[in-house]
């Protein structure tokens, strides 16, 4: 049980701030999924629902627990693994066993949401990222900017709508033509063979 009250230490002096936050257990659990997104998107992080926001109540006052909203707590380990796209790989739920503000055994909830390789969003089709202390829903450029940042989108695999035959050089053509030993007559369809052209 000291080893339980070390880390509840831990837990009451870490600051709110980029890889870190905390909910009460009463919060709508779609709230809590954002912010799992959030971390999942940016640098990964630690949740922990039961306890109190720092500026809301004093620290010995922080201690919740899920206690005051179980069922809340239960919607939210079942939202985990049927809220996000494509599914988290890198997260882990645990329980603290404290003794709440009330002096009664309660738990808090920690998940531990590690940074991901892919962009994930949310089922309703929101994504998100975290800067400083808050989330931040993201549009469709920012989306691509993540992706290529975390590399699941590659420059050279996009399809350029801009640049037609003409625009290539001839001679380079027939230098990476002759290098493939094709026998393709149309240069047009010797691209498209080779998944370097659209219809």
């Amino acid at each position: 049980m000291s080893s339980n009250i070390a880390l509840a230490d831990i837990l009451l002096d870490t600051r709110e701030w980029q890889a870190f936050d905390c909910k009460r257990a009463h919060i709508k659990p779609a709230k809590i999924v954002e912010t799992i997104c959030a971390f999942a998107n940016s640098d990964g992080g630690r949740l922990v629902v039961g306890l109190e926001d720092p500026d809301k109540a004093s620290r010995n006052e922080r201690l919740i627990g899920i206690g005051e909203a179980e069922d809340n707590a239960s919607e939210i380990l079942n939202m985990l693994s049927k809220e996000f796209e494509p599914p988290l790989q890198t997260i882990k739920t645990s329980y603290l066993d404290i003794t709440n503000t009330s002096g009664v055994a309660d738990k808090l909830l920690i998940i531990t949401v590690g940074k991901s390789k892919d962009v994930h969003s949310l089922k309703k089709g929101d994504t998100f990222i975290r800067t400083g202390r808050q989330n931040h829903k993201i549009g469709a450029s920012e989306i691509t900017r993540l992706r290529y940042e975390k590399g699941t989108l590659k420059y050279e695999d996009e399809l350029n709508d801009e640049i037609t035959l003409d625009d290539l050089k001839p001679d380079l053509l027939g230098t990476y033509q002759k290098d493939t030993e094709s026998t393709q007559p149309d240069d047009y369809q010797f691209l498209k063979d080779n998944g370097l052209a659209s219809t």
